[in-house]
């Protein structure tokens, strides 16, 4: 029998982890007759809490047909669904494009922390590697395209919510044109139905677009179970949210400065600061960020900002070419020379 690469003795076989869940419990099945996966080992997470486990080898291995959401299992040729997916989305304008909805595809079983390495950053040893081969979820994919959460969202409810993977989503929030917008990535965290809804005296609503595809973990009840052994990946968990509240807090600051260029001169540096490349020229922002976009960030209009873009451009502080965006200048010489206006 080959082994995986990687794989550590009496943890479940990767290729039934990343198979399709349409297949899941056949797999299932393979693995036992294979031996990697006890019979009982299903109930392990239902008595993690209560620190019942029936014995080691239970605690170690995951049954990937019970660990797979019921709501989500029997989704037939998702893969070429999605590839289909992608080849309309090229044959598209951008109008019909927005007024598509990305439809959630699940894709398997991925380790968490193989995916995200820094949620067991305070772990070592032997008890990351239990935690390792025990915090499983289901892995799901969003194409690009609008997207409205549906029952990836609803299989999260009672556990830690959705957190990226992979891939770029935009959250917009406002109404009638003016909304403010957040660039969400690799170690996100998103509880999307906990959006304040009628609670919120603004009429203001919540809208999704994937700009690049996005993969993503249902960390729901079941995976909070088996990572309840486990007290800091939880604080990790947290930590999380806290980086979207400071990220969200930045962006507050930066609206205050009052001219545009300036604004959008310290969104991009911001927005390179998780995602840009460094390169002998300059630092690359390797994302297609659209003039609207852009706007959303900093509180313009996207006249105001396209204006503001030919200047920085001008001033040697943004290059613009084919491959997106590379900031050049001086971003601390730029804001001296903002603090010297302000002074005058």
């Amino acid at each position: 029998m080959a082994v995986v690469h990687d794989q550590l003795p009496g943890e479940p076989d990767d290729r039934v982890l990343r198979g399709g869940v349409g297949d899941s419990a056949e797999a299932a099945d393979q693995a036992r007759r294979r031996g990697h996966v006890h019979k009982h080992s299903a109930a392990a997470a239902d008595h993690v809490w209560e620190g019942r486990l029936r014995d080691e080898e239970d605690a170690l291995e995951v049954d990937v047909e019970h660990a797979v959401p019921q709501r989500l299992v029997g989704l037939e040729d998702r893969q070429e669904a999605v590839e289909d997916a992608r080849v309309v989305d090229r044959d598209v304008d951008a109008k019909d494009r927005r007024s598509r909805c990305s439809v959630a595809w699940a894709m398997g079983l991925c380790r968490v922390l193989r995916e995200d390495p820094d949620l067991g950053a305070r772990l070592s040893g032997g008890e990351l590697d239990d935690a390792a081969r025990r915090c499983v979820a289901t892995e799901v994919l969003l194409p690009k395209g609008s997207w409205t959460p549906g029952e990836e969202a609803l299989a999260a409810r009672d556990g830690f919510g959705l957190l990226m993977l992979d891939g770029l989503l935009i959250r917009r929030v406002g109404t009638q044109g003016r909304f403010g917008a957040e660039l969400l990535g690799a170690g996100d965290l998103l509880r999307p139905w906990e959006d304040g809804g009628e609670d919120l005296s603004p009429p203001f609503g919540v809208l999704f677009t994937v700009a690049e595809d996005v993969r993503m973990a249902i960390l729901d009840g079941d995976f909070a179970a088996r990572a309840a052994r486990y007290p800091t990946i939880a604080a990790n968990v947290a930590g999380r949210a806290m980086m979207r509240s400071r990220t969200l807090a930045i962006g507050m600051a930066i609206a205050h400065y009052p001219q545009v260029r300036h604004r959008l001169l310290l969104a991009l540096w911001h927005v390179a600061d998780r995602w840009g490349r460094v390169t002998p020229e300059g630092v690359r922002i390797p994302l297609r960020l659209s003039h609207e976009l852009l706007a959303d960030l900093v509180a313009a209009r996207r006249p105001a900002v396209t204006s503001a873009l030919s200047q920085l451009a001008e001033e040697g502080l943004v290059v613009r070419d084919a491959a997106g965006l590379m900031l050049t200048g001086d971003l601390l010489a730029a804001l001296d020379d903002v603090s010297q206006r302000t002074d005058d």
